[in-house]
């Protein structure tokens, strides 16, 4: 009997304790929605998430771990990702681990009465309901941002827990650490309703560094100008990655009155188009509308030969002009012969010793009353004009280029050309390019 009643009373106080136990786990301490708590790993997840993430509306959920985020060199990467609780329970939102910060915004029922107006609500139920144009996208993303990027409205998971309610639609920001090189950004955020059910959730993108305005194409061939008063039209497409907005102005960097530019903002349409064509994300852009005039009134007219100019895209202050190539050909009243279209003076190979004398055949219209030569580039070249008989209306002329002994070495410069000046009612210059390459 002692050895019995000598474990008897131990066990009895046992039992109790674990009975207190139970009873404080399940009646003191329960978990309520809002309260601070970071649960813990241990803890039952909930069967398919308690939340449902995409990177887009018509994004599957929780697949866009390799999504790409574009972002300016030296500003903090982000990516936004709308969620949905499809539960009729609270769920707590908390930042799992050390990773980077998630900022986390819950729609109010009249904005998400309005987002439903403007999309299909991203809950699993209507996750495919997407416009089928490109254009609506390019619209929603754009509603999208004027409606999250109110001042204050985002909250940070480093420094509090997020409650969302049943049914409830918002958006978490997953934010990288400033960094410029293609990296990648990634934060777990755990997910806890009442019953202590619990999920987590992995939130990556890779990082893409882009500048902030693009241009598109580089280089723009211009048709020839073959006639007086000809006017010819050219576009270029500027836009930008990762604004959504931005003042445009452009001109030709000479300021040549023969040039005009407008910048017509970019439909949604187009800039749907243009993200079509090249693969590239377009918040926003202009169709730059570039006009050439052979002439204008109260303006001397283009130079004939080779036209070579700048376009001159000026955008934010904070972005260093962007620049187009523009080059094509203006055909007038003086031309080289025999060919109608030849472009320019070829000199050929010549022994750099001696050096070498090329005579070329010119016309000019009748309304040419003399032709001059006014320069020639590199100045060690000689030339020398002589008017010749009159053929079809036109008069010939013989231009004889020298490169004297042993001044020219290899290749002839780039720029290399001989620079006539035509006098006539309207008097222009007439540039003739040479080529030619000097052997030892």
């Amino acid at each position: 009997m002692k050895t019995i009643s000598h474990w008897l009373l131990p066990l009895l106080m046992l039992t109790t304790l674990i009975g207190g136990a139970a009873f404080v786990a399940q009646y003191v301490v329960s978990y309520r929605p809002g309260q601070i708590r970071r649960p813990s790993r241990l803890q039952s997840t909930a069967v398919g998430g308690l939340l449902h993430f995409a990177a887009s509306p018509n994004g599957d959920m929780d697949d866009e771990e390799e999504s790409v985020v574009e972002c300016e060199e030296g500003t903090r990467p982000q990516r936004d990702y709308w969620f949905a609780n499809p539960g009729s329970q609270t769920v707590s939102v908390d930042r799992e681990s050390n990773g980077c910060d998630v900022e986390v915004i819950v729609l109010t029922a009249q904005e998400a009465q309005d987002r439903r107006a403007a999309q299909a609500s991203l809950t699993a139920e209507a996750a495919g309901n997407w416009p089928a144009t490109l254009g609506a996208a390019v619209a929603f993303d754009r509603w999208q941002t004027r409606l999250l990027e109110t001042p204050g409205r985002w909250r940070s998971l480093k420094n509090e827990v997020v409650n969302v309610p049943g049914n409830a639609v918002g958006m978490a920001r997953l934010h990288g650490n400033g960094r410029s090189d293609n990296g990648r950004i990634v934060a777990e955020v755990s997910a806890v309703d009442a019953d202590h059910h619990r999920s987590i959730h992995r939130l990556q993108a890779r990082v893409a560094v882009v500048p902030v305005l693009r241009v598109e194409p580089a280089s723009v061939s211009l048709v020839d100008l073959r006639t007086p008063g000809q006017v010819i039209t050219a576009e270029v497409f500027c836009w930008s990655s990762t604004r959504p907005s931005f003042p445009l102005a452009a001109r030709e960097k000479s300021g040549d009155p023969c040039f005009s530019c407008v910048c017509q903002p970019m439909t949604e349409s187009e800039c749907a188009r243009l993200a079509e064509k090249t693969k590239t994300r377009v918040q926003s852009g202009y169709r730059v509308v570039v006009t050439v005039h052979e002439r204008r009134p109260h303006a001397p007219p283009l130079d004939i030969g080779p036209l070579e100019r700048t376009l001159l895209l000026s955008g934010p202050t904070d972005v260093k002009p962007l620049t187009v190539r523009l080059t094509g050909w203006v055909r007038g009243e003086v031309g080289l012969v025999p060919a109608e279209d030849a472009e320019r003076i070829d000199l050929g190979s010549f022994p750099a010793a001696r050096g070498t004398t090329r005579t070329i055949a010119l016309t000019s219209a009748a309304s040419v009353s003399d032709l001059t030569i006014e320069a020639r580039f590199p100045e060690f070249l000689e030339a020398r004009l002589e008017k010749d008989a009159v053929a079809d209306g036109r008069q010939r002329w013989r231009l004889h280029v020298t490169v004297p002994p042993r001044r020219a070495a290899g290749r002839l410069p780039g720029n290399s050309e001989i620079v006539l000046r035509c006098k006539s009612e309207t008097p222009r210059k007439v540039h003739l390019p040479l080529v030619g390459q000097a052997t030892q």
